[in-house]
């Protein structure tokens, strides 16, 4: 079953309004109570003011006067004979059962007619006298009826004016969000550059608006990151491919000798291995992309990556005239971590001595360096490449930015970026110290973790 949908507004709105109508449900009968309160001791004051007179003349034996004009009074004397009466016919007929009544202010119904009736005993000659006073209780409901009909208009009155004013500036504080979800629209339809719009106020509704924003140009450059990687692997991938597919060609239509079908099937081997490592190098950035690194290492694993990573570095330069040195003076507690796993950082270290060795070239220096610092944990790797030229430094770490020369050697220009993807996951960062004409130094800064 489908729930009826309600907009904000009109929850807004209605909330609101049940929360009024609560609190006046409670005002209205506080209020009322108060009324009929007010009302009811007024009577009495009534019943009292027009008494008086009487009940002073009984305590001093004066001579009793004559009621005026409107008051209903009744005396009864000490040997219960009535010595005043002034009472409605249908109370006075019904006297002796009011004295034999409550005694105090009450009201009681005679032939169908309510009277308020009270009925004070006083102290007078031979003994206790009754002073009755009446008065109709019908102008005294009357009035009761008449506040409460205009309590029930102004409470309503003003639950309505609130239910109003509550839909008026619901409405003007969602006009943010119409405009934010019309930009959303056309930018889903037609696409663009255009963000949402943030208006000046600094409420909630701006942070939401410059959340999203963030959001869509991130979304918008991974977009673009997307678009542009594919386009770079497929020129990457095609031309391995095709020189596969016409080495085979070749040894298939050409091949006069095992030795030129050997030779042949070797360099479609090496174009392969080529394709081969460019498709683990998207594999990985593509992890990096889809998901942070969750991994850590100590300080100590750290030392162990380096070592291994030299060893691995002194077998890849084996003919050549290359040393390849490394220096650890993380002097402290082993047990220090950092947001880099062991593995990763024995990836990080790889693709750093792999550019340095392409630099390189036939001979030269290559040093592995792990410190500890004040900002965290460096690694480094250092060599005596030449450097790299100063334009490209800046685009150093964007993938497949190859700089014109040695350094890159025959690599599709993941390396640096892999190596940046992975430190800036672990929340780590990446200075290159660049000595044209000289050399390069890549320094990985990684935080120690709380």
């Amino acid at each position: 079953m489908t729930q009826p949908r309600f907009g904000i507004r009109a929850r807004i709105t209605g909330g609101s309004l049940l929360i009024a109508i609560a609190f006046s449900i409670v005002a209205g009968v506080i209020l009322y109570s108060q009324i009929r309160r007010i009302a009811e001791e007024g009577g009495i004051g009534v019943l009292r003011a027009d008494a008086a007179p009487y009940e002073d003349a009984v305590r001093n034996g004066a001579t009793l006067g004559t009621p005026g004009p409107g008051e209903f009074i009744a005396v009864v004397d000490a040997s219960g004979a009535t010595v005043v009466d002034s009472l409605p016919d249908p109370v006075s007929d019904a006297l002796d059962e009011v004295l034999a009544g409550p005694g105090a202010t009450h009201t009681e119904t005679f032939e169908g007619t309510s009277y308020l009736v009270r009925d004070a005993e006083v102290e007078g000659v031979g003994g206790d006298w009754h002073v009755v006073s009446a008065r109709n209780a019908a102008p005294q409901q009357a009035v009761i009826d008449s506040m409460t009909v205009l309590l029930v208009v102004a409470i309503a009155g003003i639950d309505v004016a609130l239910g109003a004013a509550s839909w008026v500036l619901t409405t003007i504080a969602l006009r943010p969000v119409r405009r934010m979800r019309a930009t959303a629209e056309v930018l889903a339809r037609e696409g663009g550059d255009e963000t949402l719009p943030a208006g000046p106020p600094e409420d909630e509704i701006a942070e939401l608006a410059r959340t999203l924003n963030t959001l869509i140009v991130r979304l918008r450059s991974a977009a673009e990151r997307e678009r542009q990687i594919v386009s770079d692997a497929s020129h990457e991938l095609r031309t391995p491919i095709a020189i596969v597919r016409t080495q085979l060609e070749v040894a298939r239509a050409d091949a006069s000798s095992v030795e030129q079908l050997t030779d042949d099937i070797g360099r479609a081997e090496l174009a392969l291995a080529r394709l081969s490592n460019l498709a683990d190098d998207l594999l990985e950035l593509s992890r990096i992309d889809a998901t942070p690194r969750g991994g850590s290492a100590s300080v100590g694993e750290l030392s162990t990556a380096l070592t291994d990573a030299t060893d691995r570095a002194r077998l890849r330069t084996i003919g050549r005239d290359i040393a390849v040195d490394y220096d650890d003076t993380s002097a402290g507690d082993p047990a220090r971590r950092v947001g880099l796993g062991a593995t990763d950082a024995g990836r990080v270290l790889d693709n750093l001595v792999s550019n340095a060795l392409a630099a390189i070239g036939e001979d030269g220096t290559v040093e592995l360096s792990l410190r500890a610092a004040d900002s965290g944990i460096e690694l480094s790797v250092s060599d005596t490449g030449g450097g790299m030229e100063p334009s490209f430094a800046a685009r150093a770490f964007e993938r497949f930015s190859r700089a014109d020369g040695a350094r890159t050697g025959s690599g599709a220009g993941l390396g640096l970026a892999i190596v940046d993807g992975l430190v800036t996951a672990a929340g780590g960062s990446i200075e290159l110290r660049n000595r044209p004409g000289d050399g390069l130094t890549v320094v990985v800064t990684l935080p120690v973790l709380g």
